[in-house]
């Protein structure tokens, strides 16, 4: 809870809205726990949550980005690169955070503010500081209507040219993106209560452990008391119980609903994995199996692909439009679909032998120094157009021997 609370402060507050409970809902009454208004925040108590924030988090920000220009068909890096890629993109925030910054916030809220802080001579964008989502209001043109929309920081209109605002889930109609927890708020109001029902179970006794019997008459006033006298001195303690006056101590096991409840909550995590695009098994569900691929490397590259791409593409797609004309970026993504060494060396072979990569080039894709004579790119002898029809060899031409005439 700390770090969703300093990641967007008041989500804490909002968590712990509930007081205690005196009894366990029954499953009836579950749906009826939440009775305020939706909060997205409160799905960030799901443990399921906060581990898929993190997983797409670090996912992203631990990629390299770099910006692109295209001669011909060809895909070749800008040198130098664009003021923006130069340095940091704010001073005193390096690429890992900031890229953190962002994502932080498509995931939560499904919107990412950036703020113009310099500009180049050119007049395009040289720094870019994350802004707290809780902090900026977007509202419609009155005029003009959403594709004109108004930015507010902390109350005040700030120009809409000086914003760059990303959108994850982006809604015609609308200024703002709906987040994943918006968009499928109903489940995330049954996993919350759910949440609570988990909570009022296991929390201060709500569901009782045990019965305490006695074979003599008891009074009210005997028996409020002797509850007491067993909570003061049991309550939080695992010493030995010691009973008198008759009592006896009867252990419960849970019913067959309370262990139909624990099923769910596996259930919701699964679920909530789903919805945010990350295989179970990141998050730590291996009870059932994963349909990005049944290994290592294969499920690496599923979770890159059908994952991390549509967040990236969010994200190079916004600063496009900060570059100058002709450049793109790009994030390093090459690393999360590589093969292990023995798929890699096996392709590279292939690629050489068939004329597709030279040698300078395998070893740049590894990381290593060029090495001289290493750019030429090899064909085998027996290749030729297709159709084509070698000619007939010359006959010999033997010369006349010597003294002879010709």
């Amino acid at each position: 809870m700390a770090l969703i609370s300093r990641a967007f402060p008041g989500v804490e507050k909002r968590l712990a809205d509930f007081g205690p409970a005196t009894e366990i809902p029954s499953w009836a009454e579950v749906s009826a726990l939440e009775s305020g208004p939706r909060q997205g925040g409160r799905a960030a108590s799901l443990s399921a949550f906060v581990a898929c924030r993190r997983i797409l988090c670090d996912g992203v920000a631990t990629l390299p980005l770099r910006a692109f220009r295209e001669k011909g068909e060809i895909r070749i890096l800008s040198k130098p690169q664009p003021p923006l890629l130069q340095k940091t993109p704010y001073p005193g925030i390096v690429w890992r955070d900031w890229l953190w910054m962002v994502m932080n916030s498509l995931v939560v809220t499904g919107n990412a503010f950036l703020r113009v802080t310099a500009r180049g001579p050119d007049n395009r964008p040289t720094s870019l500081l994350p802004l707290h989502p809780d902090a900026v209001k977007v509202e419609p043109d009155k005029e003009l209507g959403w594709t004109v929309p108004i930015y507010k920081i902390n109350g005040k209109i700030t120009p809409a040219e000086d914003i760059v605002h990303i959108k994850r889930y982006p809604i015609a109609g609308s200024v703002v993106s709906l987040s994943v927890i918006e968009d499928c708020a109903v489940t995330f109001d049954l996993s919350d209560a759910a949440n609570k029902y988990g909570l009022r179970w296991f929390r201060d006794s709500a569901n009782p452990s045990g019965i305490l019997s006695s074979d003599q008459d008891l009074t009210p006033t005997q028996i409020k008391q002797s509850q007491k006298n067993w909570i003061l001195s049991h309550r939080g303690s695992r010493y030995p119980a010691m009973l008198g006056g008759g009592l006896k101590w009867q252990s419960l096991s849970i019913t067959p609903e309370e262990s139909q409840f624990l099923e769910t909550r596996k259930f919701q995590r699964s679920e909530i994995a789903m919805l945010f695009g990350v295989p179970p098994h990141m998050i730590g569900d291996i009870e059932k199996q994963t349909s990005y691929g049944t290994g290592v490397e294969q499920q690496s590259i599923g979770f890159a692909v059908y994952t991390l791409r549509p967040w990236l593409e969010c994200i190079e797609q916004i600063l496009n439009t900060l570059l100058p004309g002709g450049q793109y970026v790009k994030f390093g993504i090459d690393a999360l679909l590589r093969g292990d060494y023995k798929a890699r060396q096996e392709g590279y072979q292939m690629a050489i032998q068939s004329g597709y990569l030279s040698v300078n080039e395998v070893r740049a894709l590894e990381d290593r120094e060029p090495i001289p004579g290493g750019d030429i790119h090899l064909q085998p002898m027996n290749f030729v157009p297709l159709g084509y029809v070698p000619p007939e060899p010359k006959a010999p031409t033997t010369p006349p021997a010597h003294g002879e005439k010709g």
